[in-house]
């Protein structure tokens, strides 16, 4: 990308940033958990994320309970329930929308969801990733998420706040 596009872009997401507004709903520790969306000044939704207690992210997602079925995928924090109902969020559904995407609203929203985490007394993040989205890999590995199961189709990351 040529300097002055660049630019451009920065201060297009600069312009972005100042003007959205954050919305969130429900609870971390329910079964659908909370809902954090992001909205430009015009109230599009840029995007949203949920966050949910690890104790009902087993009842969310299979997948938790498909990577934990085989010791060998784990990488690190392989004791039995580290990551637990009283330490653990699990962060799921992270989308931005097409039009949005390369200016760091995935990363803003990833924020704000750390910041309720850590406002609500959980120690650890969790989150799936399928293996080949190397887009939201990068970004994870970006905000120091640390590999925890894979089994070469899907990945469990997990960061400590």
């Amino acid at each position: 990308m040529r300097l002055n596009e660049e630019t451009q872009r920065i201060k297009t997401l600069m312009y972005k940033e100042n003007q959205n507004k954050i919305l969130t709903e429900g609870s971390i520790n329910n079964f659908i958990g909370k809902t954090i969306k992001l909205l430009s000044s015009a109230e599009e939704e840029i995007g949203s994320v949920n966050v949910i207690s690890m104790g009902h992210a087993y009842k969310l997602d299979d997948d938790i309970n498909r990577l934990y079925s085989e010791p060998k995928w784990c990488v690190k924090n392989c004791e039995s329930n580290f990551f637990n109902n009283n330490n653990s969020t699990y962060l799921y559904n992270l989308y931005i929308k097409e039009n949005f995407r390369g200016y760091g609203f995935g990363n803003q929203l990833m924020d704000y969801s750390k910041n309720i985490i850590i406002d609500n007394g959980y120690t650890y993040n969790t989150l799936i990733a399928d293996s080949v989205n190397t887009v939201a890999k990068n970004l994870y590995k970006k905000l120091g998420y640390n590999l925890h199961f894979t089994n070469h189709k899907k990945d469990f990351y997990f960061v400590e706040l």
